[in-house]
């Protein structure tokens, strides 16, 4: 059998030639094989991957860029950010719809609002943008007080929630008036400049719990001591759980769609640490008995510091959120030094994870779950190829490497779980049949 190739870059179709003689394929004209070419191409823009393992484009142009990517609720439109550009592009066809401008430093994030009819950007030039989908228009620009690392729409698309990279407090947004309802603090956690505070918040699809990996470059900085994994009660904003998560820092988190498993990128660790979300009740507690236990704290007896230190750790992670405002507040040492030792006494929550993903050996930088949750991708930055992972976990957590991946900063699957898309520092963007690599 005869087979001509045409290079269409990124793309090699091969097709069947056996048909036509050979002397017919010597006599063919160039016109011929330029229409031949244009079929092709109106061929591979019918839909994303489908028969073909991955299809490459540029989206962005540089060297060294952190991009991101956000894929909108119906499939159809994909947001990449590297640097201060936002672009906008047809899953389907690779072409461009649109670029956001308005971003003065850069952009850090992107995520689609669970309707589609938003796209959030988040900026280190310190604030938030929501952008209409169908305009492409901006319509709404809310300022912050810091430079912001990650954002996450609640699932009912009424808030957001802001992490930065400066500190470890993190910002509950109103997404209809703009203006922060509430702060939360991670217990122990100081803010510290030049170091990536909260690496990434995220909301659990059943809007019962917000999560936040602590971690970043040098952000042993804000807590001494390993990356923390801290869990709120989304609804009152409560801390539920805090627990040491790895050894090193970790770079992104992703929960799973039926809300049961928090899935870490362990950057530095070079893995992928799996936990369930299971969280135990915290009794309530006194507040007049709870404040004046802290004042205890600062008692000039000795025994009676020790006494009011052991019924604070007693009462447990209950006492957190009032430990946390005198130790801010406070201007004695002693209290300051034992209330910082009992909110990091406080771990309840998953203490070891259920899982842990070996990677080949290179930084975690990001982890995706498939919509039906038995998937989950891992992106890694190198310039050597086998730097993007998909894990079968119903399967023993059977590990398919993508054979020609030169890196992927960011990954995130296709609603309907067809389409695993991945983009690399130099701003190209590959779009995977899921089915394809999972069959080898």
């Amino acid at each position: 059998m005869k087979t001509m190739r045409i290079f269409l870059a990124p793309v090699v179709l091969r097709l069947n030639c056996g048909s036509i003689p050979s002397t017919a394929l010597g006599m063919m004209k160039s016109s011929n094989l330029l229409l031949l070419c244009l079929v092709a191409c109106l061929a591979i823009a019918v839909s994303t991957t489908e028969g073909r393992e991955a299809i490459t484009f540029q989206a962005l142009d540089g060297d060294d860029l952190m991009l991101r990517l956000a894929i909108s609720p119906d499939g159809k439109t994909l947001a990449v950010t590297g640097k201060q550009a936002i672009t906008l592009w047809d899953a389907g066809s690779r072409k461009k719809i649109a670029s956001l401008d308005g971003h003065t430093a850069d952009v850090k994030t992107i995520k689609f609002s669970p309707n589609g009819e938003l796209l959030v950007s988040g900026s280190e030039d310190k604030s938030v943008r929501l952008w209409r989908v169908e305009t492409r228009k901006q319509h709404k620009k809310i300022d912050l007080p810091g430079r912001v690392r990650d954002v996450s729409f609640s699932p009912d698309g009424k808030r957001l929630a802001v992490a930065f990279i400066e500190d470890t407090r993190i910002h509950i947004i109103d997404v209809a008036t703009g203006k922060i309802e509430s702060v939360l603090a991670v217990p122990g956690a100081k803010k510290v400049d030049g170091s990536n505070a909260v690496a990434s918040v995220d909301f659990s699809p059943d809007g019962k719990y917000l999560v936040a990996a602590v971690g970043g470059r040098g952000w042993r900085k804000f807590l001494g001591e390993d990356a923390v994994i801290a869990i709120w009660d989304a609804k009152t904003m409560q801390l539920r759980a805090r627990f040491v998560a790895d050894r090193h820092n970790i770079y992104d988190l992703d929960i799973s769609p039926d809300s049961k498993t928090i899935a870490a990128a362990c950057h530095r660790s070079k893995v992928v640490k799996l936990w369930k979300l299971e969280i135990p009740e915290v009794r309530p507690a006194d507040p007049k008995v709870v404040a004046k236990l802290i004042a205890q704290l600062d008692d000039e007896a000795f025994a009676r510091r020790e006494e009011a230190d052991l019924q604070l750790r007693k009462i447990g992670p209950a006492t957190a959120e009032a430990l946390q405002k005198a130790v801010d507040a406070t201007k004695s040492a002693e209290v300051r030094m034992r209330g910082t030792r009992i909110l990091k006494s406080f771990a309840l929550g998953p203490q070891k994870p259920i899982k842990v993903l070996p990677g080949t050996g290179y930084d975690v930088h990001s982890v995706a779950f498939s919509p039906d949750g038995k998937l989950l991708a891992s992106g890694r930055q190198s310039a050597r190829p086998g730097h993007l992972i998909i894990w079968d976990l119903s399967r023993a957590s059977r590990r398919v490497t993508a054979p020609n991946a030169t890196g992927a900063w960011s990954v995130v699957f296709f609603p309907d779980g067809v389409t695993l898309a991945s983009v690399s520092r130099n701003g190209q963007v590959t779009l995977w049949d899921v089915k394809t690599l999972m069959a080898k």
